[in-house]
């Protein structure tokens, strides 16, 4: 059963990772002992600047200063025991909201079901559902008779099938082959796929693990203006590995989805005209790509956490257009510099 097989790795995880997350955090952690002595440095460091300067806003500042010591606060006080305690305030912490709140969004797009076992169970079934292109309809429909001209023309044509028959089924058996052998490859593709969900999930489960874990060193900088580039870039990772789950499953109901819809139509509704290699080859397309974007789904949450552009791949079309750019520049440079030179070497004349 390999939905059980999934579930019970992540479930092992989780128990793993728990046990790390509430070190550091909680209202005597490491964590608010920071706070606190960098609240305490930041107010030293106002009060100095206001006597330094007298310019009155020093309680503008102390008040933003505050208001930000009791927001972080409330996070480290209650870093993980709503989480754990269960009921329904256990997304109110810190740990529940990236743990629990942002990745059961994927199971909005499931109908409320559990977003793993379906995406697990679709793997499974793609696999067999992709050789349903091998039953595609060899009956088709004859054209309702139009005259004369028609009769004889459909008569002749029997009458080749006919005699060629052995051609046709000597063709009929090498498309079987071939699109027998890009099934297999598709499948072996489909499965490759779900070896790379379960990858993904369990590396974004640990990546929130590691991230609450050191979370509480990282979360007390916000109050220093210059360091608060490490708040900023914990909340990113965070939010991108909580990103994970949700990729990796709208990316497998696409691919898989549509696995599903070519292997229906070849096997309900394709005719004799249709190819039987075209439609086993989409099958493979779609295969290929799932299981290409199911390993994009890093970059992808990445993206959208930091708003870069790196999950359309490797980045080979940005360096190709900076690349244009620098010879197109390099190419007008020359030419700027050659006609430098040229008014330079230009003889002068009296």
């Amino acid at each position: 059963d390999m939905t059980g097989v999934v579930s019970n790795v992540l479930e092992a995880l989780d128990v793993a990772g728990r046990d790390m997350i509430g070190i550091l955090g909680g209202s005597g952690g490491l964590g608010f002992q920071l706070l606190s002595i960098l609240m305490v440095i930041m107010v030293l460091y106002h009060m100095i600047i206001f006597m330094l300067d007298g310019n009155g806003r020093v309680m503008v500042d102390l008040t933003k200063l505050a208001f930000t010591w009791l927001f972080l606060a409330s996070m480290l006080a209650a870093w993980t025991s709503p989480a754990t305690t269960g009921g329904v305030m256990k997304d109110v912490s810190v740990a529940g909201f990236f743990l629990n709140a942002i990745p059961s969004i994927a199971n909005k797009f499931t109908k409320n079901q559990n977003a793993t076992e379906i995406i697990v169970d679709k793997h499974v079934v793609a696999m067999g559902n992709a050789f349903k292109v091998l039953l595609k309809e060899q009956q088709y429909e004859p054209k309702p008779d139009e005259g004369l001209s028609s009769k004889i023309l459909n008569y002749g044509k029997n009458w080749v099938q006919d005699k060629l028959q052995w051609a046709f089924l000597v063709e009929d058996a090498v498309g079987l082959i071939i699109s027998s052998a890009i099934l297999i490859v598709a499948a072996g593709f489909i499965l490759w796929s779900l070896l790379t969900f379960v990858f993904v999930l369990n590396a974004g489960q640990v990546m929130l693990y590691i991230g609450l874990a050191i979370g509480p060193l990282l979360i007390p900088f916000l109050l220093i203006p210059s360091l608060s580039f490490l708040f900023n870039g914990w909340i990113r990772f965070m939010i991108s590995a909580a990103l994970y789950k949700i990729i990796a499953v709208l990316v497998a109901l696409l691919a898989l989805g549509t696995i599903d819809q070519v292997a229906t139509y070849s096997s309900n509704m394709a005719t004799k005209d249709e190819s039987i290699i075209f439609l086993s080859l989409m099958v493979l397309f779609f295969a290929m790509l799932g299981k290409q974007l199911m390993g994009l789904a890093d970059n992808m949450s990445s993206s959208l956490a930091t708003g870069g552009s790196s999950s359309g791949g490797a980045g080979d079309s940005s360096k190709l257009v900076m690349f244009a750019g620098r010879m197109s520049g390099g190419k007008s440079g020359s030419a700027k510099s050659d006609g430098a030179k040229s008014e330079k070497t230009k003889p002068t004349t009296k």
